[in-house]
């Protein structure tokens, strides 16, 4: 059974996800499962696929699904995020990937 979950997201994506170019989120926790669906800034978004993955794969092959332009980008706002930690190439984390429902 698909249930609902909460992905929390900052104000500066809701753009790129309304308009479909922001369509994931890297987070150090799993958080659902596919077919999981969650709210963020008035719309309905479902989770396709949830994956394991190493944080440079992210940084080098999908900074521009999580929504930047540059892989420096992503870098430096995943230390922001993540001031204690910083940005850990080796690091495994969960990517979430998600569509916006009609």
């Amino acid at each position: 059974m698909y249930r609902r979950i909460a992905i929390p997201f900052l104000l500066r994506f809701e753009i790129p996800m309304l308009e479909g170019s922001k369509t994931c989120t890297t987070r150090y926790k799993r958080l659902g499962m596919p077919g999981d669906y969650f709210a963020a800034f008035g719309r309905t978004f479902v989770l396709d696929k949830v994956e394991p993955c190493y944080l440079f794969q992210v940084a080098n092959k999908r900074y521009r699904e999580e929504g930047f332009e540059t892989r420096a980008e992503f870098v430096c706002f995943w230390k922001t995020v993540y001031p204690r930690k910083g940005f850990q190439p080796n690091a495994r984390v969960w990517l979430h990937r998600f569509f916006r429902e009609l």
